[in-house]
């Protein structure tokens, strides 16, 4: 690391630069002096931090997108692992009923509301 050591023989004015170099960039050669280097190496440091953010942003989008895929998948039926079955679902009974032995010939009231119905009641059997 270099440390800045002042001294009283400053160059008055504008310091040219004096370091020179030719580069080849996109095919064609330029000669840049330390100051373009430098503010080459600053832009290259702002465009890696941008697409380390940017990296970050698609990698935290695709776990999101991976975690609804789960999600979304977690009831599907797979070939040898059958679905659980709900525990809040109902379970089918039998049901029973008892028999009607005995029938009222009198008409029920109020049977003429009904599609025109005059309440009497048949059974067949």
């Amino acid at each position: 690391m270099s440390k800045y050591i002042p001294t009283d023989n400053k160059p008055s004015g504008q310091v040219k630069p004096k370091l020179k170099v030719k580069v080849v960039m996109n095919d064609q050669e330029k000669v840049l002096n330390e100051y373009d280097a430098f503010q080459m190496i600053s832009d290259l440091n702002i465009r890696i931090s941008q697409s380390e953010k940017l990296l970050e942003e698609l990698g935290l989008a695709v776990t999101g997108i991976l975690d609804g895929m789960k999600a979304a998948s977690s009831d599907v039926v797979i070939k040898n692992n059958p679905p659980t079955q709900q525990s809040t679902s109902p379970q089918p009974t039998t049901l029973k009923l008892p028999k009607l032995t005995k029938v009222n010939e009198a008409p029920l009231a109020g049977g003429e509301r009904f599609y025109g119905s005059d309440g009497g009641v048949k059974i067949e059997s």
